[in-house]
């Protein structure tokens, strides 16, 4: 009987457990000093849901390519992998990441998005994009 209960406690938590911390694989003191927020921002922020390809919503997703530019810029793709992780969306041109606040729910049509745009290998364009559904 308490090996049913702690199994049924397991799977109730791991389903409400959507979302797993996806924090920035590059050290803060390998990265130039442009960077260094960033790195600590997505340390704090940077949570990815665990079936859907997305991440959880969080108040400057909207703002982060404005205030990322100087560090990203000029960076190769492997430099961005190691920074923020898998993309949700990815072309050999493109990497995009969704934050969106209900993940995986059809209903929830309102998100931000962080596009980074190459050429060749390296970042050339940097922006964020709100996307907004009204009936």
């Amino acid at each position: 009987m308490t090996k049913y209960l702690a199994i049924l406690c397991m799977i109730l938590w791991s389903c409400t457990k959507q979302f797993v911390p996806q924090p920035s694989k590059s050290d803060i003191r390998d990265v130039n000093s442009e960077c260094q927020d960033l790195v600590m921002l997505v340390n704090e922020n940077w949570f990815k849901h665990r079936r859907h390809p997305c991440h959880k919503e969080f108040s400057q997703a909207f703002t982060l390519a404005n205030h990322s530019q100087k560090c990203l810029l000029n960076l190769h793709k492997a430099d961005i992998i190691m920074i923020f992780g898998e993309p949700d969306i990815k072309t050999p041109m493109k990497y995009e990441y969704i934050f969106r606040k209900n993940c995986g729910r059809k209903k929830s049509l309102d998100y931000a998005s962080l596009i980074i745009q190459f050429t060749s290998n390296s970042v050339t364009k940097v922006e964020s994009e709100l996307h907004s559904f009204i009936e």
